[in-house]
């Protein structure tokens, strides 16, 4: 076999490998940086939460910053509350769906503590 033979097996192997991990490396970022986004806002919304106390607020604030994600309340009680947003991200990569549910649900929560007086 001569040499335009072998760097033609080897694109044809390493080729499908290579766009395998350029495709789940960016899926996996994606992953990331929504994450650090939803971790922002949740920010957002508890220094919203000491400014104004009202739930509803907080509902109307997330639908403004980030349509697709959803706030949930849980565990209310006379000191603190959980604040938690949760975004569905799509999977691209063939290989990473089957590893991780498509689409990818990633949840942010954050302990909120009520005013006293």
């Amino acid at each position: 076999m001569n040499q335009k033979g072998h760097a033609l097996i080897e694109l044809v192997i390493i080729l499908p490998i290579l766009l395998f991990l350029l495709i789940g490396f960016f899926d996996v970022m994606q992953i990331k940086e929504t994450k650090w986004m939803l971790e922002q806002q949740l920010n957002q919304i508890g220094e919203q939460w000491n400014q104004s106390s009202t739930y509803a607020n907080m509902f109307q604030i997330l639908k403004e910053i980030n349509p697709n994600a959803t706030l949930e309340i849980k565990n209310k009680n006379d000191e603190s509350f959980f604040l938690v947003i949760k975004e569905k991200v799509k999977i691209h990569c063939p290989g990473l769906n089957r590893i991780i549910d498509s689409p990818y649900e990633i949840k942010v929560e954050k302990r909120i503590f009520k005013k006293r007086g």
